[in-house]
């Protein structure tokens, strides 16, 4: 399974996202149906649940003590009304009522994570001779600006691919490596950047 869809569904899941909507994302990235099948059934790693499930005893135990002491503080008040004035008629004690309330759950929000340096994910069915990359000289910047990948494979084949938003938040980035490493050989390739201040227009906000 490939951890990139792996990390990308958990944290959509935990964003609130629904499955149709992840796959729809991830097709959109330019995975294949049948990896994200293979994702999507994967066991899902553990959510926030069992912590709300532990806020709500505790709430709910500490409401119990709260109405314990105060039909208590009633008892105690009345049994001293009671002896101060034995001729005065009996009055009937206030009984509590407990109310019933439920706690609501608090979300954790999600953290943003910093770009990282790019990995490939999907090398090109044919070797290219060449490959240039507008974005080549920004170095660590180059999620910033929408550039253009340009590469002509081994069968003279020219091919241009331009930085694109999968989704409000990720960045899809294309890219020039050395395939094999140490050939002298280029070929164009893609990686997703996640934007801490969302993506537009090809290109993270800054």
């Amino acid at each position: 399974m490939n951890d990139q869809i792996k990390n990308y569904i958990e944290e959509a899941v935990r964003a609130g996202k629904s499955v149709e909507d992840i796959k729809q994302s991830l097709l959109a990235f330019g995975w294949q149906e049948a990896d994200i099948e293979e994702a999507l059934a994967a066991p899902a790693a553990p959510t926030a649940a069992p912590v709300v499930e532990v806020a709500k005893q505790r709430s709910s135990s500490k409401l119990a003590w709260t109405l314990v002491a105060i039909l208590a503080i009633i008892i105690v008040i009345g049994a001293v009304l009671f002896f101060l004035k034995p001729s005065a008629p009996a009055s009937p004690l206030p009984v509590a009522v407990p109310v019933q309330t439920q706690p609501v759950a608090s979300t954790t929000p999600v953290a943003s994570v910093a770009p990282t340096t790019p990995t490939t994910t999907a090398p090109p069915s044919a070797v290219a001779a060449t490959c240039t990359d507008s974005n080549a000289s920004l170095g660590a910047n180059a999620i910033y600006t929408q550039g253009t990948v340009t590469s002509i494979d081994s069968t003279g084949n020219a091919q241009k691919l331009t930085d694109d938003c999968g989704d409000a938040t990720h960045l899809i980035e294309y890219i020039c490596y050395e395939s094999p490493v140490g050939s002298g050989h280029y070929a164009s390739g893609r990686t997703i950047v996640q934007c801490p201040k969302g993506c537009a227009n090809g290109a993270c906000k800054k």
